[in-house]
């Protein structure tokens, strides 16, 4: 018996999850591997954005990528930690819920995608 094989989705990881094609978790895990390399080619352009014309002086945060919106909550990768007032500062001009998506060991490969994220988004 062959076993059909569906072809790749054109749809970006947050169509996926806003679709119910996928978990909060699972996309999570898809736009972030394991080493901490970004697949910017998942991101959601319309999502990021979204997030980034809230922050006309984007260039005052600390490197940041929105990977996804879901359920009220911004889940953002960095390649640091973000400290406590930056995150009230986020959740002030969003009017959402953040949540850091980032470990120490991802921080190379993360601030390397954050560059080519912002500027392929400008």
């Amino acid at each position: 018996m062959v076993q059909q094989i569906d072809p790749p989705s054109n749809l970006s990881i947050w169509q996926q999850l806003r679709q119910q094609q996928t978990t909060c978790g699972q996309a999570l895990k898809s736009l972030v591997d394991e080493q901490g390399k970004v697949q910017i080619e998942l991101l959601d352009w319309e999502l990021n954005n979204r997030f980034w014309r809230n922050f006309p002086d984007k260039d005052q945060l600390p490197p940041l990528i929105p990977l996804l919106l879901w359920q009220n909550c911004f889940y953002l990768g960095s390649p640091g930690v973000i400290s406590d007032e930056t995150l009230q500062q986020l959740r002030d001009r969003l009017n959402n819920t953040i949540k850091n998506y980032f470990s120490n060991r991802k921080k190379l490969s993360l601030l390397v995608s954050v560059a080519n994220f912002r500027n392929r988004s400008h």
